[in-house]
């Protein structure tokens, strides 16, 4: 964006708008409907935009689950919501963007809905935010598949990934002898474990409620 670097010194620079609400339409809970998301394609760099739409948990829709950290809540940036901007977590944002950017096989989110807490409930409706807590249970235990977002990533979550995904446990680093590369999964798997997502309160209702094991993921 250009700058006129003439302008006074005294001038006021104004301040951005805040987003405009979104204008959710109500659920019904006695059908125990819940509002699920479409991710929008598009490069990395893209702006992040979604759809969203409501669905029946009576009807067995086929949808994954985001579960993820909030993260810092005062850090936040927007994302495109059926053509208005929203306000979301950084953290949430750049979960979305990687799903996106990266989205194939078993999280393939681009044709699976998508259910997010932060953005499929209502969060200024303190009634329907009730309701809908109440109805995670049954979300979870329905959902096709949870994708647990662990943050981004690194050079060691890069490593312990891979190390994991070809089968390699630490018994088996050990068995060939190389102390410095059990050494430094131990420490990648640490620093893994002590991310904010394994100290969130509904960690153990996302990961065992469903059926299918969640698949876990970082950024790259």
């Amino acid at each position: 964006m250009a700058a006129n670097l003439k302008t006074s010194r005294h001038a006021a620079v104004a301040p951005e708008p805040a987003p405009t609400p979104y204008p959710f339409t109500q659920l019904d809970i006695s059908k125990r409907e819940i509002r699920v998301l479409r991710i929008e394609p598009g490069n990395f760099e893209g702006a992040v935009a979604v759809s969203i739409s409501v669905v029946s948990l009576n009807d067995q829709p086929v949808f994954n689950t985001l579960s993820y950290a909030w993260g810092d809540a005062s850090a936040r940036c927007t994302i495109d919501l059926n053509g208005h901007e929203i306000s979301v977590t950084v953290n949430l944002e750049s979960a979305l963007r990687h799903l996106r950017s990266h989205a194939s096989g078993l999280m393939d989110v681009l044709s699976t809905l998508l259910w997010v807490d932060a953005v499929c409930i209502d969060q200024a409706n303190t009634e329907e935010r009730n309701s809908q807590v109440r109805l995670m249970g049954d979300v979870y235990r329905s959902a096709n598949l949870v994708i647990v977002w662990l943050g981004n990533g690194d050079e060691q979550t890069d490593w312990l990934f891979d190390t994991l995904n070809h089968g390699q446990s630490r018994t088996a680093l050990d068995v060939v002898g190389s102390t410095d590369r059990w050494r430094a999964h131990w420490v990648a798997e640490t620093n893994l474990f002590c991310r904010s997502w394994w100290s969130r309160l509904w960690t153990i209702q996302e990961a065992v409620l469903p059926e299918p094991e969640p698949i876990m993921v970082c950024g790259t």
